[in-house]
């Protein structure tokens, strides 16, 4: 389902500013 794919998408996004803002 393309809804899942966007929610999947969103979450990476998310999780690699974190990792930027730690950094």
């Amino acid at each position: 389902m393309i809804l899942q794919y966007l929610q999947k998408r969103i979450s990476l996004i998310q999780f690699w500013r974190k990792k930027v803002k730690t950094q």
